[in-house]
Formats: C-alpha cells, sequence, structure tokens
C-alpha cells in the first residue's frame, strides 16, 4: 500500500509519531510525505519515506493543498490517507486493499453550529449529508486520478473554495465530502469508534478504555481500536500529559517506546 499524509515544518514532532507508528506496523509499504519544504526530507531521512514538495501549500495553505496531493497519489494508483496527528495501535486492516472509497462516518454532532445534519452545506441544500465522513482517515482503489484531478481544480477555484467551506469551522473534510455527494461516489463505511477520533475521545472525554492485555479498547464496540487520533486538540504533547497514567504508555508503545 500506499500511505500518505500532508504536514509542514511546524508540526514534524506530530509527523514522526505517526510514521514511526505506522512503520512498526508496516515496516515495508510506502509513505508519502507532502510538504511545502525540501528541509522536511533532512528531519525524515530515517524514516524511509519519500517527500513530495508541494508549492500549492504555500499558496493555498494546508488544507486547500490536500487535494493536490490525493490528485498526485491517486494518479499512481490506490492509497490510504492519515491525518499527521494519529498514532497507529493496530494493524489497519478495513484500509487495506479496498474496492471502494473507504471512510468512516461523522454525524457532525460535535458541530452545533450546522443546524441540519442531512443538509450541511448551505449554498447547496440539494446535497445530502447522508455520506458525511472524517477525511483524516480514508483509502481509495486504484482508479479515482480522474475524480481528484476534477475536486484538485475545483479547490484551487476560490469562488467554489467558499461555496463548500464554512470560514474558521469546517475547510478540507466539508468540501471532499461535497464532492463526494456532488459525484455520486459510493462509500464503503467501516466503524469510526475503531478507525476514527470518535474512538479515542468523544466531547473531550476519553471514549476508550483499556484490556487487560494492555490494548486500548472502544467503549462503544469493545473491539481494538485501530488509531488514536487527536483531531481537533491543538496541543497535542499537553493533552497526551494529561491522560490517564495508564493510557500513555500504550500511545509511547505504538511509536516503539
Amino acid at each position: 500500500m500506499n500511505f500518505i499524509t500532508i504536514a509542514t515544518e511546524s508540526f514534524i514532532l506530530n509527523t514522526i509519531r505517526l510514521i514511526r507508528s505506522l512503520r512498526r506496523i508496516y515496516p515495508n509499504d510506502s509513505v508519502t510525505v507532502y510538504t511545502d519544504s525540501d528541509s522536511i526530507s533532512k528531519l525524515l531521512s530515517g524514516y524511509d519515506v519519500t517527500v513530495r514538495v508541494l508549492r500549492e501549500i504555500n499558496k493555498f495553505g494546508v488544507k486547500r493543498a490536500k487535494f493536490r496531493a490525493y490528485a498526485q497519489a491517486a494518479g499512481a494508483g490506490g492509497f490510504v490517507y492519515l491525518d499527521a496527528d494519529i498514532l497507529v495501535l493496530q494493524p489497519l486492516e478495513a484500509l487495506i486493499d479496498v474496492k471502494d472509497f473507504t471512510a468512516c462516518r461523522d454525524d457532525l454532532t460535535e458541530c452545533p453550529f450546522i443546524s441540519d445534519s442531512s443538509r450541511p452545506w448551505e449554498f447547496d441544500t440539494h446535497l445530502c449529508g447522508r455520506k458525511y465522513f472524517n477525511s483524516g482517515v480514508f483509502a481509495v482503489p486504484a482508479g479515482f486520478s480522474a475524480f481528484f484531478t476534477a475536486i484538485c481544480l475545483d479547490a484551487a477555484d476560490d469562488e467554489e473554495w467558499s461555496r463548500f467551506t464554512i470560514p474558521g469551522r469546517l475547510y478540507d473534510n466539508h468540501f471532499l465530502c461535497a464532492k463526494i455527494a456532488q459525484h455520486h461516489i459510493p462509500i464503503n463505511f467501516i466503524s469510526e469508534y475503531e478507525y476514527n477520533w470518535q474512538g479515542f475521545r468523544r466531547f473531550g472525554e476519553l471514549n476508550c478504555y483499556l484490556d487487560d492485555n494492555g490494548n486500548l479498547r472502544s467503549k462503544q464496540t469493545h473491539n481494538l481500536l485501530r488509531i488514536a487520533h487527536f483531531a481537533g486538540i491543538r496541543d497535542i504533547d499537553g493533552y497526551i500529559s494529561a491522560l490517564p497514567t495508564e493510557i500513555s504508555p500504550v500511545l509511547a508503545a505504538s511509536i516503539g517506546g
């Protein structure tokens, strides 16, 4: 598989954590980091990753530049996208060799500023939010190059970008979900309580527990938590340092200590 992420130098520590946790389970798979600077190559030189510089990051910012990264990755075949604020805890079985666009639902319950989650786009109320997902984790098979190339061009258009985002609230996630709905792309949904942020924390509280074997499990499904996604947390180090003492060692073990 080809795993990809996108990050700037200011986020390099979290990116290294992601890579170390990924390499612990997938030591030989391709990992590509899209970034804004050649200097990242030196910082990641010991991790056997490919670094690609996107000029769009400096022009548009990371959130809009993601769509260029998706298009480049899709041009080479299928890929798994992971946000850089993720730790991989267990094998990502449901994301490997997928047959359809694969992601985790997001019911928008933590977005009170959206009054109707079934119609979450203000200027396009005909678009259904039934397929809304969190784009911090998703996988696509080969064959998505044309789709991502098209929406990459859309993301570069200021009017189109404004139409499908909510300033100060939702950006790339909202935009990608709108385009999936617009293009009628079928989605294979996998458990958000195992493969996305809802499994680790919800409404600011931990949503997982430690089993007798020292693994984190979802309170909803009682299945293994596959990732710890620190979505929406600005000070990740501060957050980790305040976690219950039995949780932090599990996170540390995921990156090799």
